[in-house]
């Protein structure tokens, strides 16, 4: 059996929880987590609910922010421009 490092199951166990990787590799870190006790207990840490991020959105800026500056530079744009062609009136 082919015994993979350590520090490569510890790059694949994020992966592997979220079910992102192929059956091939799948199998290769379970069998590696049932022969190494540290990668096993850092992929139960992972696994682990308590350590989900929650309230991540709130600070993620709106999806429509941009829309949002782009039409008020185009409004303070149209505003310059009536200024600029009614000032020779003035």
């Amino acid at each position: 059996m082919i015994k993979y490092p350590c520090g490569m199951i510890e790059d694949l166990i994020p992966l592997y929880i979220e079910g992102d990787v192929s059956d091939e590799i799948k199998e290769i870190v379970e069998k590696h987590l049932k022969d190494c006790k540290n990668c096993s207990d850092l992929a139960a840490e992972y696994s682990n609910d308590k350590l989900k991020l929650t309230g991540v959105e709130e600070d993620l800026p709106q999806a429509n922010t941009f829309k949002k500056s782009k039409k008020k530079f185009k409004m303070w744009g149209l505003i310059t421009v009536a200024v600029a062609m009614l000032q020779p009136l003035l």
